[in-house]
C-alpha cells in the first residue's frame, strides 16, 4: 500500500477525536447551566466522564483482539455515538424534571452525581470502547503494536485540537447547542465510511445507515428546524426553573446561556438569567430605586464619579443620573448582554444607556479594575452590583485580592458596597462563616467596615476611618438636603433599614471568633465553600453535611490517606521482587494512572485560577481543551519518535518512562513554587495547559510499548493503558474539583499533586532492574 492511502485512514480517529471534543465542551457548558453556573461541579462532570472512559477501556481490553470484525462494531457503536450525543443534551435540560427538583431549588450534589452517570457516563464509556476497537481494527493497514496506538492517539488528540478551536472561534458563535451536536455527530458518521475501503474487511449494510443518518443529521442542523428544536428543548428546562414563565428570548453568547423570560403579556415584568440563574428583573422601579438611593446617601459626599461592576441591571442608570454625577464606568463583561435586552428595555433605561455622562465598557470588570489608574480621578462610589459568590467567577470578586485593587481606585471618603444574603437575626452555624469570611476579607483591607442587618446584608467599606455612618436621622438629612425627587423613595426607608438594635447584634455576630475564619482569597476561595454550605442548608439538602465536612478537611489528613496508599503500593512491589516476579507493568499502570489524576487535576487548578484572575472559563474552555489535546499530540508523536534512542533500548524498557516521570514531577514541583507568587498573564496558563498535555502525552506510548513485550494483543494494550490513564484522571478530577480545591486551596493542592508524581517516579524505580 503506498504511505500516502496510510495517511486516510487516520481520518476516523481523527474525526472521532473532534467529535468527542466538541461534545465534552458542549455537554459540560449544559451541565453548568443545569448547575446555576457552579464550576465545583466540573469534578462531578470530569468523573463520570473519566470514570466511563476507563471502564469502557476495560471491557475492549478483555474482548477487542477476540473480535473477527471489529470494524463493524465500531461502525455500530459510532452511530450510537452520534445519536446519543443531541439526546444527552435533551436529558440534561430535562434533569430537574426527571429528579422532581421543587421550584427554586438549585440540584443537590448528589443528584446531580446520579445525572452526570445517567448521561455523561454512558457516552464516555463508548469512547473508551471505540478508541480501543479503532486502534485493533486500524493497526493492520498500519504498522503494528505500539506505534499503531501512538499514531492513532496522536491522530484523535489531533481532531481534538481543531473540534476545540472550531467550537469556540466558531462554531459557538454562529449556532445554538442542539445543530451544533447534530453537526459534528454527521461530521462523524460521514468520516466512518472510509472504514470501506481498508484491506481485507468487508463492506457491511450499517455504512448505508451512517450515510442516510449523517446527511439527515446534518440537513436538521443546518435548517431552522434546528433553532425550533433548541428553543423547544430550552422551555422544558424553564418550565422546571419558573413554572408559568415562557421565553421571549434567548442567545448562546461565548459567556454563557442567556434567557429573557416573562410570565404575562406586553408589557409585564421580565427576568434576566444567566446559565439559569436570576440577575435582574425590569422593570423593578421599588427595589432599584431603594438600593440606589441607600448606596449614594452613603457617601458624606455627593457622588461624582462612580464605577458599576457586574452588568444585568442597566435600570440602576436612570435613578444614578438623578445626581448630579459627572461620570459613570458601567461595566458589563458579556459584550452580547446589552445588544440583547435593549430592545426590549424601557425609554428611560434606553436613554440612561445612550447619556453622555455614562460610559459602558465590555471587559471583564476584574480586568477593567486592574488596568485602570486612579492617579488623575479617583472613583467616589465603587458599586459590585453581582450575584452570590457561589461559583468561582463571581467569588473572585469577595477576595482580598479584589478589595486591594479597588481600593487604589477609590478616592479620599470613597466607598465600596457589595452585598450577600444573611439572616435577620440569628446566623447559625451556615450562615456564620459566610458572611464573616466576607466581613474579614473586607477588613483585611479598609479602615472602616459596616454591614447592614437583614436578610439581605450590604457591606460598606472606606480606606478612611470613620467615613461610613449607620444613624438613620443623619443619613435622612443628608438624603434631603441633596434635594434628589424619586417617585420611588422615601428618608423614612432609612429608619426601617437602619434599627439600632439590629445593627448592634449583627456587628456583634460578624465580630464573634472572627480570628477562626480564614481569608477568601483568589487561591483559597472559601467564601465560594460557605455559600454553597448556606444554599445546602436553605434547601435542606444532605449536601450541607458534605460542605462542611469538606471546610473542616485539613492538609494532614490528605498526606495521611496517601501516605497509606504509597506505602501499599511500594510494598506489594517489594514483595513482587522477593518472588522474582517482574513488578513492571503494576508499576507502569500506576505511573500512568497518576499521569491521568495530576494531568486532569492540573488543569482543574489553572481553569480554577485563570477564572479567579480573568474570568470567562464558559467562553475560553474549548482552547483550554484545544491547548491540552496540542500537548498531548505532541507528547505522543514525540515518544513514538524518540523511541529509537539509547536511552529507550536499553535492558528495561521502563527507564524511558522513569526519565518522563521524573520531568513530570519537576513540573509540578515548579508550578507548586511559582503560582502562589505571581500574577501570571492569559497566555501562560494556555502554555501551561499545553505542557500539561504534552508531559502526559509523552508517557502513553512508552507505556504502550513496554506493554508490547508481552503477548498482548493490540486492542488489549490500548484498553488497559486508556483504563489506567482514564481512572486516573476520573479520580483526580473528582478528588481536585469537589474536595482537594475547595478545602485546601489551589497551592497546597499543587503540593499534593508533586507528592503523588514524586511517589509514582519511585514506584518505577523500585521495579525497575538495577
Amino acid at each position: 500500500m503506498k504511505h500516502y492511502k496510510k495517511h486516510i485512514f487516520l481520518i476516523p480517529p481523527a474525526a472521532f477525536g473532534f467529535f468527542i471534543s466538541i461534545s465534552q465542551v458542549l455537554l459540560m457548558r449544559e451541565f453548568l447551566v443545569a448547575a446555576g453556573g457552579n464550576e465545583l461541579l466540573i469534578g462531578i462532570f470530569l468523573f463520570a466522564w473519566l470514570a466511563g472512559v476507563s471502564c469502557g477501556s476495560l471491557c475492549a481490553s478483555w474482548f477487542a483482539d477476540k473480535i473477527s470484525k471489529p470494524l463493524q462494531l465500531a461502525a455500530i457503536l459510532l452511530f450510537a455515538q452520534a445519536v446519543f450525543m443531541p439526546s444527552s443534551i435533551i436529558i440534561i435540560r430535562c434533569m430537574r424534571h426527571i429528579f422532581s427538583v421543587p421550584t427554586g431549588e438549585f440540584i443537590p450534589p448528589g443528584l446531580f452525581f446520579s445525572g452526570a452517570l445517567l448521561t455523561i457516563f454512558p457516552f464516555s464509556f463508548l469512547t473508551g470502547l471505540n478508541f480501543s476497537l479503532l486502534s485493533r481494527a486500524l493497526a493492520q493497514p498500519m504498522e503494528i503494536g505500539s506505534i499503531s496506538i501512538g499514531r492513532i492517539y496522536s491522530s484523535e488528540a489531533f481532531g481534538s485540537i481543531v473540534g476545540g478551536l472550531l467550537f469556540t472561534f466558531v462554531l459557538v458563535n454562529a449556532f445554538a447547542p442542539m445543530p451544533i451536536a447534530l453537526l459534528v455527530a454527521s461530521i462523524l458518521l460521514w468520516a466512518a465510511l472510509l472504514f470501506k475501503f481498508i484491506p481485507k474487511h468487508d463492506s457491511f449494510k450499517i455504512l448505508n445507515i451512517l450515510l442516510s443518518a449523517g446527511i439527515l443529521f446534518f440537513l436538521i442542523a443546518v435548517s431552522p428546524f434546528g433553532n425550533v428544536l433548541d428553543r423547544r428543548i430550552s422551555q422544558w428546562r424553564l418550565n422546571s426553573i419558573a413554572p408559568g414563565y415562557r421565553i421571549i428570548d434567548e442567545t448562546e453568547t461565548p459567556y454563557q446561556h442567556l434567557s429573557l423570560v416573562s410570565a404575562g403579556g406586553q408589557g409585564s415584568t421580565m427576568c434576566l438569567l444567566a446559565n439559569g440563574s436570576f440577575i435582574s428583573s425590569f422593570p423593578e422601579p421599588y427595589g432599584t430605586a431603594e438600593d440606589v438611593h441607600f448606596i449614594t446617601t452613603m457617601c458624606q459626599q455627593m457622588p461624582r464619579r462612580i464605577l458599576i461592576l457586574g452588568g444585568g441591571n442597566p435600570q440602576i442608570l436612570e435613578e444614578l443620573l438623578k445626581y448630579p454625577v459627572d461620570h459613570i464606568d458601567y461595566v458589563e463583561a458579556d459584550h452580547k448582554a446589552l445588544p440583547f435586552l435593549e430592545k426590549r428595555l424601557p425609554a428611560g433605561i434606553k436613554s440612561a444607556l445612550n447619556d453622555k455622562r455614562v460610559r459602558v465598557h465590555s471587559s471583564d470588570a476584574r480586568t477593567f479594575v486592574r488596568q485602570s489608574s486612579a492617579a488623575a480621578d479617583p472613583y467616589d462610589l465603587i458599586w459590585t452590583n453581582l450575584p452570590e459568590p457561589s461559583t468561582a467567577e463571581i467569588n473572585r470578586f469577595y477576595t482580598v485580592d479584589f478589595h486591594v485593587e479597588c481600593r487604589e481606585l477609590l478616592g479620599a471618603g470613597g466607598v465600596f458596597v457589595t452585598s450577600c444574603s444573611s439572616a435577620v437575626n440569628y446566623f447559625g452555624e451556615a450562615v456564620s462563616p459566610y458572611v464573616q469570611s466576607l466581613f474579614k476579607s473586607l477588613q483585611a483591607v479598609y479602615q472602616d467596615v459596616q454591614a447592614t442587618p437583614g436578610t439581605r446584608m450590604m457591606f460598606f467599606a472606606s480606606p478612611d476611618k470613620g467615613a461610613l455612618t449607620f444613624d438613620a436621622a443623619t443619613l435622612a438629612r443628608r438624603y434631603e438636603n441633596r434635594r434628589i425627587a424619586s417617585d420611588w423613595f422615601s428618608p423614612n426607608i432609612f429608619q426601617s433599614l437602619l434599627e439600632l438594635n439590629h445593627i448592634e447584634s449583627t456587628r456583634a455576630a460578624l465580630e464573634k471568633n472572627l480570628d477562626n475564619i480564614p481569608l477568601n482569597t483568589d487561591l483559597n476561595p472559601i467564601s465560594y465553600l460557605y455559600n454553597l454550605r448556606l444554599w445546602a442548608k436553605k434547601m435542606g439538602s444532605r449536601g450541607e453535611h458534605l460542605f462542611a465536612s469538606i471546610a473542616a478537611l485539613k492538609f494532614r489528613h490528605i498526606i495521611a490517606i496517601y501516605l497509606f496508599l504509597f506505602g501499599g503500593c511500594l510494598l506489594y512491589v517489594a514483595a513482587k521482587r522477593r518472588q522474582k516476579l517482574k513488578p513492571e507493568k503494576f508499576a507502569v499502570f500506576c505511573a500512568i494512572g497518576s499521569t491521568g489524576a495530576c494531568g486532569i487535576a492540573a488543569e482543574i487548578l489553572l481553569l480554577y485560577l485563570f477564572q479567579s484572575i480573568y474570568g470567562s472559563v464558559y467562553q475560553k474552555i474549548g482552547l483550554f481543551f484545544a491547548c491540552f489535546m496540542t500537548g498531548l499530540t505532541c507528547g505522543s508523536f514525540l515518544a513514538v519518535r524518540l523511541q529509537n534512542l539509547p536511552i529507550f533500548q536499553s535492558d528495561s524498557k521502563t527507564h524511558g518512562l522513569l526519565w518522563a516521570d521524573g520531568f513530570y514531577w519537576a513540573f509540578l514541583f515548579a508550578s507548586s513554587l511559582l503560582l502562589p507568587r505571581w500574577l501570571p498573564p492569559e497566555y501562560f496558563f494556555y502554555l501551561m495547559t499545553l505542557l500539561v498535555g504534552f508531559l502526559t502525552g509523552f508517557e502513553f506510548p512508552l507505556a504502550a510499548w513496554i506493554y508490547q513485550e508481552g503477548k498482548d494483543g493490540v486492542g488489549k494494550v490500548a484498553g488497559r493503558i486508556n483504563m489506567a490513564d482514564s481512572l486516573g484522571a476520573a479520580i483526580g478530577a473528582f478528588a481536585t474539583g469537589v474536595i482537594l480545591m475547595p478545602a485546601l486551596g489551589i497551592p497546597l493542592t499543587f503540593i499534593l499533586l508533586t507528592f503523588i508524581k514524586l511517589s509514582s517516579f519511585t514506584l518505577l524505580k523500585a521495579a525497575t532492574p538495577k
